[in-house]
């Protein structure tokens, strides 16, 4: 399957996962929490919007040093991390910390658009925009169609661990790309290379050698 099919895949069931519980925060934070003022969900989703909005130049900046399916793996594996603890908290302070750490890590999947758009030629970025486009609002409105059936058989805090699932099965996905595509570090390029001048007579172009 080609990378951009399965990039475009991943963003689909991040998009569906993470939209699971947002229709239904307002009864989660009544039953978790005891029924906090009604204010306290507007701010909080606002306060979400705000982080994602101001981490993702940082992202941005990362990526520059750092591949982008580099950063996906560490922040995906603390986005499931922390989005599993959201399951066990019952102090709204204590889940507004977490949980907006959580939002932190799960705004790296942003590099994934431009990612996907530099994998395409100029010509295709049309189609590739529209496609994520479509992508992120079919998959809001799965994702909160899906919560909803989630809900009939599932308490409404176990829908964290749902959540923390999806993020955990893209992860493996995310290190099997990185092994074929992210640059190999500079040691093992060095290694290879010694390893070649040793071996000229049986060193074939396909091992990496740079002569």
């Amino acid at each position: 399957m080609p990378l951009r099919t399965c990039l475009i895949m991943m963003t689909a069931l991040a998009v569906i996962t993470d939209n699971l519980i947002i229709p239904f925060y307002p009864q989660y934070f009544a039953e978790r929490f005891g029924n906090p003022p009604e204010q306290y969900v507007g701010l909080y989703l606002a306060v979400v919007s705000l982080v994602v909005m101001a981490v993702f130049p940082l992202w941005a900046r990362l990526a520059k040093r750092v591949h982008p399916v580099r950063i996906l793996i560490s922040a995906q594996f603390m986005a499931g991390s922390l989005t599993a603890a959201c399951y066990f908290i019952d102090s709204l302070p204590l889940f507004w910390v977490v949980s907006l750490v959580m939002v932190l890590f799960k705004g790296s999947y942003l590099l994934m658009y431009p990612y996907v758009m530099s994998l395409q030629q100029q010509d295709n970025h049309t189609q590739t925009i529209g496609t994520l486009s479509v992508v992120v609002h079919f998959g809001a409105i799965l994702g909160a169609a899906l919560g909803g059936l989630v809900l009939q058989v599932m308490n409404i805090g176990d829908v964290f661990l749902v959540m923390a699932a999806g993020d955990s099965s893209r992860w493996p996905s995310a290190c099997t790309w990185c092994a074929a595509i992210c640059p190999r570090p500079a040691s093992s390029l060095r290694a290879t290379k010694r390893r070649c001048a040793t071996q000229r007579a049986a060193c074939r172009p396909s091992t990496g050698c740079a002569w």
